[in-house]
């Protein structure tokens, strides 16, 4: 069974022809575009099937995509929260001959590729005790914040897509409060993914330069100016434990930990949390440190609860392409 595969972000759009056999996956073809460089969809996808792809071979296809994915009695639409993309199921499978096409919210895709997945692909930030069937919550920055629940329904996961990351920052400390008031001033309000993103790093550490007033650092002028100051800002907090960089990194990691702690603690995910997202990935080291696991545990009467949740970090970056295999394989057979 062939079956087309995609995970589409606001910098990214991976796709990949997978043939699924009954005792292993063999890829056929995998692709990366910059996101940005193309007007709409339907340039790369275009440009992904000028190979020799018989579309009339393929099962299914289903796109994970970063926006929220509104579903009607005959098809799904989005429009990609960073790109001025809009997509349409029907209108891709009849333009591309394809019989079955999906839409599905990219966290919603990580929710189901995580039943895919093996130990090597998770690092644990905690151990917890995890409670069989008990409600999961997928969180993860990276070009925006996203989050997902999956709750059991008696024969598997279902994953319930969710626009949490554009909800309110909630402050849990005199300088965040501070950072909060900051956000407003400068973009209108305090939405979570305006500090868990990449682009939020870079607000974090703009905030830390207004406060500091440092006279227009080189460090600081030379990682604005960089093509993406949010991993600049992380090589400078490896760099040096004591630069404004690293203070940014520190308030992250704490944000990121109370944030996730909360929409953990409002779905009473006891099943575990999975942290996804380029950023946790790849600087482990920052939420390893204790920052991250305090603030997620630190809710009054609710600690004792927090601390048996378990928490583990997805390092496998294709968790979004696996999850958009495994929901076309949902729908290839039914």
């Amino acid at each position: 069974m062939k079956l087309l595969c995609g995970d589409i972000g606001g910098t990214k759009t991976l796709l990949q022809l997978v043939d699924v056999h009954e005792n292993h996956i063999e890829v056929l073809v995998e692709k990366r575009y910059s996101s940005s460089h193309y007007n709409s969809f339907d340039l790369i996808l275009e440009e992904f099937l000028s190979k020799p792809i018989q579309t009339n071979t393929i099962s299914a296809a289903c796109f994970g995509v970063a926006g929220p994915v509104i579903r009607s009695d005959t098809s799904q639409s989005a429009t990609i929260t960073n790109l001025p993309w809009q997509m349409d199921s029907s209108k891709i499978a009849h333009r591309f001959k394809l019989e079955h096409v999906a839409l599905i919210n990219d966290f919603e895709a990580i929710g189901y590729g995580i039943t895919a997945l093996t130990t090597e692909d998770f690092v644990n930030l905690q151990q917890g005790e995890s409670v069989r069937h008990g409600n999961q919550l997928v969180i993860g920055a990276g070009t925006g914040l996203g989050v997902a629940q999956r709750i059991w329904t008696g024969g598997e996961y279902l994953v319930i897509p969710t626009e949490g990351g554009h909800t309110e920052f909630a402050p849990a400390d005199p300088q965040q409060l501070k950072l909060a008031e900051y956000l407003m001033q400068h973009k209108g309000r305090s939405s979570i993914e305006f500090v868990l993103s990449g682009p939020g790093l870079v607000n974090l550490y703009s905030f830390l330069h207004e406060q500091d007033q440092p006279s227009d650092s080189a460090e600081y002028q030379s990682i604005m100016q960089s093509p993406d100051p949010a991993a600049a800002i992380a090589q400078a907090a490896n760099a040096s434990q004591t630069s404004l960089a690293s203070q940014a990194m520190t308030i992250f990691a704490q944000a990121y930990g109370g944030q996730a702690g909360n929409f953990a603690l409002s779905s009473l995910a006891v099943g575990g949390v999975f942290i996804a997202g380029g950023i946790a990935a790849k600087n482990l080291h920052h939420l390893q440190a204790g920052l991250f696991i305090d603030a997620f545990n630190a809710k009054g009467k609710m600690s004792h609860i927090m601390q048996r949740i378990p928490v583990n970090v997805i390092v496998n970056q294709s968790v979004g392409l696996i999850g958009s295999r495994v929901y076309g394989e949902k729908i290839a057979r039914l």
